[in-house]
């Protein structure tokens, strides 16, 4: 099979919570920094292959909610 399929990041595309909104810089192996803004108003940044490996799905807001379901009754005292 060799060869990668690489699946591309481009302005105005949603991974997770995040819209992509500008290429912001590139590095040494050609990796793109993006800033991108979440559901929730928030802008961020991330790298390309963060969004589409699914590492960078938000940009915290969700933690809340993550924590209320691992961890119920926890920060209620």
């Amino acid at each position: 099979m060799g060869g990668t399929h690489r699946t591309p990041v481009k302005v105005g595309t949603k991974w997770g919570k995040l819209t992509v909104v500008k290429a912001i810089q590139k590095n040494e192996h050609s990796q793109v920094m993006w800033e991108v803004r979440c559901d929730c108003g928030v802008k961020t940044y991330a790298w390309g292959y963060n969004l589409v490996k699914g590492k960078k799905t938000h940009c915290g807001c969700g933690w809340p909610d993550a924590t209320a379901v691992n961890y119920p009754g926890m920060g209620t005292e």
